[in-house]
């Protein structure tokens, strides 16, 4: 499985529908999720990966969105 992550981030009454990919995985990089709002900037994440984004998205009340990247 191989996906392109995205959620939508309600701290900011401007950017409240925006989409925001996940670009870089906990320690590449940082020490949390590495966001962008262009999609051709997204890494693709494995399964592993995957889990780990819908399981931190949970966590802080936010749902995780997946776009197949086969």
């Amino acid at each position: 499985m191989k996906v392109i992550a995205y959620r939508t981030w309600s701290s900011s009454k401007v950017n409240r529908n925006k989409l925001y990919y996940v670009a870089q995985v906990p320690g590449d990089g940082g020490k949390d999720w590495g966001y962008v709002t262009d999609f051709h900037q997204a890494t693709v994440l494995n399964e592993y990966w995957a889990k780990r984004f819908a399981s931190d998205c949970r966590a802080v009340g936010y749902s995780a969105q997946f776009l197949s990247a086969a």
